[in-house]
């Protein structure tokens, strides 16, 4: 927000403003613990005790995620450990739920702090490119 913005709003409008900053926040943070709680619910069968023959039907069902969404909340739960900067990085707002799918592939413990410094100056397509080219922030800094 703006300085001339904040000093012209009413209470109330940066009231409504700070709760919906706070709630988008909680909302990234939701989805970082959704994705392990989702791991959790398949690595103890859980879906299977509840009548699922898969944790994709037990998701779909349950939370109403498509079969490639559960496979983007287990792929980030089982990464997202290994890389915890991501996992903060999705949790304040700093990337986005796409980014954080591209970092998980392309990332390791070693260069996740420069993925995440790259991603947040590229747009998702952008980023997708660089990792799909297999270039790590280092090589590209390093190229002619």
């Amino acid at each position: 927000m703006s300085e001339s913005t904040s000093n012209s709003a009413t209470p109330a409008e940066l009231a409504l403003h700070h709760k919906f900053v706070e709630s988008v926040q909680q909302l990234n943070r939701s989805l970082v613990r959704s994705c392990h709680y989702l791991l959790q619910i398949q690595n103890r069968k859980v879906h299977c005790v509840l009548g699922y023959h898969t944790i994709a039907e037990y998701a779909a069902a349950e939370a109403g995620l498509t079969r490639a969404q559960c496979n983007s909340f287990l792929a980030l739960a089982r990464r997202l450990p290994l890389l915890p900067g991501i996992a903060a990085s999705v949790e304040n707002g700093d990337l986005n739920w796409s980014q954080a799918k591209l970092l998980c592939r392309a990332a390791t413990p070693a260069t996740e702090q420069a993925w995440i410094d790259t991603a947040k100056g590229l747009s998702v397509r952008s980023l997708a490119e660089v990792v799909r080219r297999g270039s790590t922030p280092m090589q590209q800094a390093t190229a002619p």
